[in-house]
């Protein structure tokens, strides 16, 4: 399940790459070419931490990769660092659910289109599987008659449908 929200997450990246071509977004290429090979370096880091399987280290990577990502206002690197780090996040802590959503909806409150609405996505495509993986619980569970708690742990099927 948690694969699936991977791929969903990447296909939207992919998506949002081809929309922002088809755009004809220009922007300065010497600059480009130098962010690009920042990011490069950094990914081909994140990539050799993986093969160590040090979530923890590719967590603060990322952390300090999605910093410069958002100075340089490149988007499609935002993206892919918040699901990088969403993927690393599962692996280290079994209750990351809230804490996934709560940060991509707080970048989604800074979030200029079209990054905004693939983020909306996003969560959507998280409470789903959630819904989906905890269908069991929730459906056990009585519907509180105030639902106004941010952690989805404690939302009835209702709510989350």
């Amino acid at each position: 399940m948690k694969l699936r929200v991977l791929i969903s997450l990447f296909v939207l990246l992919i998506s949002w790459q081809a929309c922002k071509k088809n755009e004809g977004v220009q922007q300065n290429q010497f600059q480009n070419q130098a962010s690009n090979e920042s990011y490069s370096k950094a990914w081909k880091e994140i990539n050799s931490l993986e093969k160590r399987a040090a979530s923890k280290s590719i967590i603060n990577k990322c952390d300090s990769l999605l910093i410069l990502a958002k100075k340089g206002q490149n988007y499609n690197q935002v993206f892919k660092i918040l699901a990088y780090r969403a993927k690393y996040l599962q692996q280290i802590d079994e209750e990351s659910t809230q804490k996934i959503i709560s940060q991509f909806e707080a970048e989604i409150e800074e979030a200029v289109f079209p990054l905004d609405h693939i983020l909306h996505s996003a969560v959507a495509e998280i409470y789903e599987q959630y819904l989906e993986q905890n269908s069991w619980q929730l459906n056990q569970r009585k519907e509180q008659e105030i639902n106004d708690s941010p952690d989805i742990r404690l939302w009835g099927a209702k709510k989350l449908s």
